[in-house]
């Protein structure tokens, strides 16, 4: 079976990546509906709808090896700008972030 070339902008579907991740939105499912019923996430996309099977495509063969870096440097300059603030916690030795959205 051919693939063709998504329509989408990959640009546009990484800032809804970003949004949906830092909202606590893991599923390509819930990301996609997101898309079609969040105000923030419909602006992100410029109104687009991106289904789960592209988010979920993009997200495991455009952004495999570099998801997480990405996501590190969005939450460091969030930080460095004063939009999030971050505190840690720590639990049997385990380090947790938690994110504060201002």
């Amino acid at each position: 079976m051919s693939r063709g070339v998504s329509r989408y902008n990959p640009v546009m579907l990484l800032k809804v990546l970003i949004y949906c991740y830092m909202t606590g939105i893991y599923s390509s499912r819930m990301i996609a509906r997101q898309c079609r019923e969040n105000i923030n996430a419909m602006w992100l996309t410029g109104f687009q709808k991106p289904d789960f099977r592209t988010i979920n495509t993009f997200r495991s063969e455009k952004l495999k090896d570099s998801i997480e870096e990405i996501f590190v440097s969005t939450v460091r300059l969030l930080n460095r700008k004063g939009y999030v603030s971050l505190e840690k916690y720590f639990v049997d030795g385990t380090k947790i972030y938690k994110i504060h959205l201002t």
